[in-house]
């Protein structure tokens, strides 16, 4: 705030009273301070200009000889805190030495949220009048005030100064994008005006706006303390887990955004092949990259950054945790969400808006949703319960239980056939012939062909596994006096459609053990392809 000169307050005193000067000489009369403060914040003829209260001075602007001392200082001081003028004034307090006496300035700035009251009255100063302002000039105040009411993002960042901004950028990259080129090529105005003319900077106060500290700012932590995203993976489901990793993304949001995309895109998206058949796979994504893009970029768009909070992205094994400050905003409620939105931070929103980042239609919520059912994962769930947060919460498309088709025994190959022992594919039974036709002592040619490799077996196991439970306390450690032979040709008569990994396991033996010994056993033989065969116990003759 710029102080006012002696030269200036010689100036005033010389004028004429009128509604921005009032002087007195009394130094007790606390009423009338206050009521002279508030007349002064309020600003009825919407002048924007400075009002000023001169102590020690005579209606004809003659000094009085006051000797201004700090107690007087504070007293004076203390009006804009006491809680009497509300909204509190903004306002300063100083002491001019004169050859004649002293005068004690208070200089009060235009409020922008009138009706200012002194307890509970609205003053207002009629030419070089005071008083009490009437219903009509009562209304006048409260419409200015919804005028005046800007979004925080649009509120002047007092003690910021372009050198705080990376101007660089702005004239290089960001004007150019905003405004049209034959437009930009003819403006003349120095970058205030530029930035002023799209809601960066404010002229009154001659300082940027947050908007441009939180787009374009060099440190805008050092204003907004909260203006970062936590990024934290636990070990587990529940926060309390080991922490396996760790890591802050700040700076402006024109450079934090592209680091955060970067970082989903290769540290939290992951993808693998899935077997969907004998000879084809498919690529299952945890999370659709889009989504996850779409869920943060709204984070940084609609969030308060008068909040220390910072928003927190949090991954667990089988979801991902997304929490902001501020909970919904303007029109939008529990009960229309997400119907309907609206924009806490409309300069930014708008801004990243033209830097390709977000979209301003209220479809961000249906993408998310449609890209996550595409992937196969479930809608995510939107908190919005909470008054002062957001969150939302995706589940993974990926865990230990969903990397193997529902039915399939583990261990079947996902791809083409590896070889094993005697050429059979790993996971397929002992004796499946290659070529389609059956092998060993018996010869002729097999009803179906075998394709290399024993399918997952899609069939109703209740059976299997009832017959599998009354004999597997018997064979889970198969002794050496147990002839294995004897017990694999048990096994194999119990569940026609057992795999080799399923008698390993159940044996405690190697596969490789099984393999061999299957190989000796050549009256059984697999019947059919694929996932349909089975095997067949033949006669020993």
């Amino acid at each position: 705030m710029t102080k006012i000169s002696k030269e200036e307050i010689l100036a005033l005193l010389q004028s004429t009273e009128n509604y921005r000067v009032e002087r007195t000489i009394s130094t007790a009369n606390m009423d009338k301070f206050c009521e002279a403060i508030c007349a002064f914040s309020n600003d009825l003829p919407d002048s924007r200009r400075k009002g000023y209260l001169l102590i020690g001075a005579y209606d004809n602007g003659q000094l009085s000889g006051l000797k201004v001392d700090d107690a007087l200082l504070k007293k004076i001081s203390a009006i804009r805190s006491d809680g009497n003028i509300l909204p509190l004034p903004v306002m300063t307090v100083e002491r001019l030495e004169f050859p004649e006496g002293d005068l004690l300035v208070a200089e009060v700035s235009p409020s922008l949220l009138p009706p200012v009251r002194y307890r509970g009255r609205v003053f207002v100063r009629i030419g070089p009048r005071r008083d009490i302002a009437s219903e009509a000039e009562e209304r006048i105040l409260t419409e200015r005030r919804m005028a005046y009411m800007a979004t925080f993002d649009a509120t002047p960042c007092l003690g910021a100064t372009l050198d705080d901004l990376n101007l660089d950028y702005i004239k290089k990259q960001y004007l150019p994008a905003v405004v049209a080129p034959d437009i930009l090529a003819e403006d003349s105005r120095d970058i205030k005006e530029q930035l002023s003319s799209i809601r960066l900077y404010d002229r009154t106060h001659d300082c940027p706006t947050y908007a441009a500290i939180i787009l374009f700012g060099k440190n805008p932590r050092y204003y907004l303390p909260g203006a970062y995203i936590q990024y934290v993976r636990f070990a587990g489901n529940v926060i309390g887990g080991e922490v396996l990793n760790e890591k802050r993304f700040h700076g402006p949001l024109f450079q934090m955004l592209p680091a955060l995309e970067s970082f989903v895109s290769d540290a939290i998206v992951t993808q693998r092949p899935v077997s969907v058949s004998l000879f084809r796979e498919k690529t299952v994504i945890n999370y659709p990259n889009n989504a996850l893009r779409e869920l943060l970029m709204n984070a940084c768009m609609h969030r308060d950054y008068q909040s220390n909070m910072p928003i927190r992205l949090y991954q667990f094994d089988d979801h991902i945790e997304i929490m902001n400050a501020g909970g919904l905003y303007g029109e939008a409620r529990p009960e229309n969400f997400p119907t309907v939105n609206d924009y806490r931070n409309p300069v930014v929103a708008e801004a990243m808006k033209e830097m390709k980042y977000v979209n301003m239609f209220n479809q961000g919520v249906r993408r998310v949703q449609d890209m996550l059912r595409e992937n196969g994962n479930k809608k995510a769930e939107f908190d919005v319960s909470k008054l002062t947060a957001f969150m939302v919460t995706v589940l993974s498309n990926l865990d230990d239980t969903e990397d193997v088709p529902q039915g399939v025994p583990q261990g079947v190959p996902q791809d083409v056939p590896q070889g094993g022992t005697q050429g059979v594919p790993q996971g397929v039974p002992q004796g499946v012939p290659q070529d389609g036709t059956q092998g060993g002592t018996q010869g002729g040619t097999q009803d179906g062909t075998q394709d290399g490799t024993q399918e997952r077996l899609n069939v109703d196991n209740q059976s299997n596994k009832e017959s599998q439970s009354g004999t597997q306390d018997d064979t889970q450690n198969v002794t050496k006096e147990k002839n294995l032979d004897l017990w694999i040709e048990e096994q194999i008569m119990l569940n026609p459609q057992i795999t080799t990994d399923d008698l390993a396991k159940l044996s405690g033996k190697g596969l490789r053990t099984i393999k061999r010994h299957l190989s000796k056993l050549t009256h059984i033989k697999y019947v059919g392809s694929g996932y349909s065969g089975h095997w067949e116990v033949r006669d020993k003759r």
